[in-house]
């Protein structure tokens, strides 16, 4: 990312976002464009579904 998030185009930022599905870091829940995005909860290192966990790793906050 070159330009601070302020900065971004709905485009240039959206493409940042794709970028982080793509690489498994987050995970959209449905169709996502630059207009509306929703993230589904996941832990991006088992790739299972993780309601709560928009960014991976552990979440000390929630209970199973």
């Amino acid at each position: 990312m070159s330009d601070p998030a302020r900065a971004m185009s709905k485009d240039d930022a959206f493409a940042e976002l794709e970028s982080l599905a793509t690489d498994g870091v987050i995970l959209f829940e449905g169709a996502a464009s630059p207009s509306m995005v929703s993230f589904e909860g996941h832990d991006p290192s088992t790739g299972n579904l993780m309601p709560g966990n928009v960014a991976g790793g552990d979440n000390p906050q929630r209970q199973p």
